[in-house]
Formats: structure tokens, sequence, C-alpha cells
């Protein structure tokens, strides 16, 4: 027993001191809705507040181990997800996701997902949602359960993945609210 806690020891010395890789959670004001929509891991919540007081609903579960794979469950069966840069919705296409656009059939939503002025750990991302000139949401994202290595910080591939599941995220959302919001 003594040998096999000393061993176990050893090797976390051996392996040297590594960072944790942080899961978050981030905020969207929706403000034609008035209302928060939080994004934690695997889920989205809306409420009436920044706070989450007040009633909360959870609107999707959210399976998102590679944000490549990502999609939202209804009941025990997948409901949203994506086949390359297109949102399906039970086999049909119900969007397509092409850079900053996300195209339903008769609108278009601009993503903006940029870089935060003064970046912090909590959210490295400004996210605005527009409908044409319209502002319909906005807020301080950061990459959910994948945050780099120190040894990525700044390549050009990983700040994309980031930017790209910030904007997988919302197109969830935004399908939702079109198709499922009471």
């Amino acid at each position: 027993m003594r040998s096999t806690t000393s061993l176990a020891l050893l090797l976390v010395l051996l392996c040297g001191e590594r960072p944790a890789r942080a899961c978050g959670v981030w905020q969207l004001e929706d403000k034609d809705l008035k209302r928060w929509v939080t994004f934690h891991v695997s889920s989205t919540v809306i409420s009436r507040g920044p706070k989450n007081l007040g009633p909360r609903r959870l609107i999707q579960r959210i399976e998102a181990r590679d944000p490549a794979k990502m999609y939202s469950l209804l009941g025990r069966h997948k409901d949203l997800y994506f086949e390359g840069d297109t949102l399906m919705r039970r086999g049909k296409p119900v969007a397509v996701l092409a850079g900053d656009h996300l195209k339903f059939k008769h609108l278009k939503f601009t993503v903006l997902v940029r870089p935060r002025k003064e970046a912090t750990n909590r959210a490295r991302w400004r996210v605005v949602i527009l409908l044409g000139n319209k502002l319909m949401a906005q807020g301080d994202a950061m990459s959910i359960c994948s945050e780099p290595a120190p040894e990525e910080e700044g390549d050009p591939k990983v700040l994309h993945r980031e930017q790209q599941e910030i904007r997988q995220r919302v197109a969830l959302y935004m399908a939702w609210r079109r198709i499922y919001r009471r």
C-alpha cells in the first residue's frame, strides 16, 4: 500500500505542474427578447436578468466534447446539429453559418466574434449579433472547456477554433429562438 502511494507521488512529481484547462460560463444579453442567455459547458439557460435571478429555463442541452461535433438535444434525441456549415434540425437544413453570417430562410444575422480590448481569463471575446443594423444581442464570451495550453496562446488556428465554437453556440441559440421560443 505504501509503495503504491509512493509511486503515485513520484509520478505526480515527475510529470510536473500543468495548468488546468478552465471550463467557463458566459452570458449574452438578448436585447430583442429582454432576456439573458447563459452558456454553460453542456447547456444553455435563459433568464430575466444577468444574475440568473428569478425563473430560469433550460432551453438546450448541448453535447460538445469536440466543438466541430456540437449538437443540442431534445429529450434524448439529437435535435439541432451541424453538417459542415449547415445547421440541421432532424435531417433538414435550418440555417447556414458561413464566417460571420448566420442565414435562415428569410433572415440573415451577422455574428461578430472579435477579441476584447482588455481580455481576461473570463472573457476573451466580444460577441455582437446584428439583424441588418439592429443590435439583437451582445455579450462577452469565452471558449468553453477548450482554453489553449500556454504554448498555443496566440496561435491563429486556436483563435479560429475558439471563435467558431462561440459562433456555433450562438447559432444553436438563435435556431432555438426562431423555432421553439414561446
